[in-house]
């Protein structure tokens, strides 16, 4: 998990506002995670949900 892929989600998130889109239908982050990227994410997951997610985890330590 990386501040990386938060920021992407969050990028795309704002790109895509309006709309709940699940990780799975953004082929770009499908593309990502088969080259290793977004591991914890479940395909089903939306993209808000998926950013809580990065935010509980990279900064539960601050």
């Amino acid at each position: 998990m990386t501040k990386f892929e938060l920021d992407l989600l969050q990028e795309l998130e704002e790109l895509t506002s309006g709309f709940d889109n699940h990780f799975d239908e953004v082929p770009l982050l499908l593309g990502m995670k088969e080259r290793g990227y977004f591991q914890y994410v479940p395909y089903d997951m939306t993209l808000k949900d998926a950013i809580v997610m990065y935010k509980k985890l990279l900064y539960k330590e601050k």
